[in-house]
């Protein structure tokens, strides 16, 4: 078995992905993770860097787990305004 990491989604087969859970949760699908992605909405100079976890079988992919480095707490909301109330 190989763990791999990748930096982007779209590196990693939208079927192959999709394989792994059964649908009912639209925020694991490959369409709306890679569409995050590929529209800017998680990007590095905004302290959002993809680190997408992946455990793989020779060529089969058989476990994955979304990931992102936050580098900084712009946009996490919460925080800011808890931090901001002080």
């Amino acid at each position: 078995m190989e763990i791999r990491i990748y930096e982007r989604l779209v590196d990693i087969p939208q079927a192959t992905w999709d394989a792994l859970h059964d649908g009912r949760n639209p925020f694991v699908a490959h369409a709306f993770l890679d569409g995050l992605e590929a529209h800017g909405c998680l990007r590095e100079e905004w302290g959002w860097s993809p680190q997408h976890l992946t455990l793989w079988r020779d060529d089969e992919l058989i476990a994955a787990a979304p990931g992102y480095v936050k580098a900084n707490s712009h946009g996490e909301f919460v925080f800011d305004h808890a931090w901001a109330k002080l």
